[in-house]
């Protein structure tokens, strides 16, 4: 239980992935009675392991805590596809904590994606 142990553990399942413990690590990630920095651990193992991008965005729509919220706008923004850029842009117009919603505006701004551009002109015009 130490937490050198359960650092090694969820690097193991995250090498080894599938959909059971990408399943089992995005539980503990949405799971509120873990502590945070185990939460985010989980998260990055299971982003690590192919979590859906959908599934990572229901996760970031069912937790309340700001640090993983940040860790899966970082995702998103790794990731490139449709679905997190949307996340992205919605976030950027919809989410209350200011530093969740900079990293959002910042992941837009290194985007290529021509709707992330649109999406930060709309924000200046505000």
């Amino acid at each position: 239980r130490s937490e050198r142990t359960r650092d090694a553990a969820f690097a193991a399942i995250a090498e080894v992935g599938g959909a059971d413990n990408v399943r089992w690590l995005l539980d503990l990630a949405r799971n509120e009675s873990e502590l945070s920095a185990q939460r985010r651990k989980a998260l990055e193992a299971a982003v690590r392991a192919g979590a859906p991008v959908g599934d990572l965005v229901k996760l970031y729509d069912a937790v309340s805590d700001n640090g993983l919220k940040e860790s899966l706008v970082s995702a998103f923004a790794r990731s490139g596809e449709r679905p997190a850029m949307d996340k992205l842009i919605a976030i950027v117009t919809g989410e209350t904590n200011v530093n969740v919603r900079r990293r959002a505006i910042s992941a837009l701004a290194n985007s290529d994606d021509p709707r992330a551009k649109e999406a930060l002109k709309d924000i200046v015009v505000r």
